[in-house]
């Protein structure tokens, strides 16, 4: 009996798989690659640099101090609630918002500011020569006494206007007189209640 006559002889033989490399062009692109990432790695976190990768320091990760005593952020209370209509330089929009900036009303009385942002305001009010007869929304509910006292100190403090702060306690002897108030009636009201 030959081999040729076994089973096993007349199967061909088991196939092998022969060894294949890794195909040059994807070998060359991870080394450069890899250079890239060495070169960056070596140049921005070196000695000197910021360990943080994008430039920035320790100091600019650091949280936002919080205005002296602790107090409210008003340029924040002035962002979220009052930039949509007098603008974030104060400006306002010509003919619908009047403008917070040189206003004689904001550097004026506090109390009128205050009564302003607690009740709201419809009807004719003039800002620096111009007539407005927009409304204004009441605040009283939306924010605190000590929000209110912030936005108007930064109203007062900002946009080229240089008036006193607002005390926290002014602006609750106003919420407290204009207890369940209507929206104030334009600006013969306003004067009215603070000449």
């Amino acid at each position: 009996m030959s081999p040729a006559d076994l089973p096993q002889g007349r199967e061909g033989h088991e196939p092998a798989e022969a060894p294949r490399g890794v195909p040059l062009v994807v070998a060359g692109l991870v080394v450069v690659v890899a250079a890239w990432g060495a070169y960056t790695f070596a140049t921005e976190i070196g000695p000197g640099m910021a360990p943080y990768g994008d430039r920035r320091t320790l100091a600019a990760l650091q949280p936002p101090e919080t205005p002296a005593g602790g107090g409210i952020d008003g340029g924040a209370v002035f962002a979220a609630r009052c930039a949509a209509c007098h603008q974030a330089d104060g400006n306002g929009l010509p003919g619908t918002f009047p403008p917070l900036a040189g206003s004689e009303w904001v550097v004026g009385a506090p109390e009128r500011t205050a009564a302003i942002v607690l009740t709201g305001l419809t009807g004719a009010i003039e800002v620096k020569g111009t007539s407005y007869a927009s409304v204004m929304p009441t605040f009283r509910d939306q924010l605190t006494d000590g929000e209110i006292a912030a936005v108007l100190s930064h109203v007062r403090g900002s946009f080229g206007n240089a008036a006193t702060p607002v005390p926290e306690t002014l602006v609750a002897g106003v919420r407290a007189t204009l207890e369940g108030h209507a929206p104030l009636q334009g600006q013969a009201e306003l004067v009215q209640l603070y000449p």
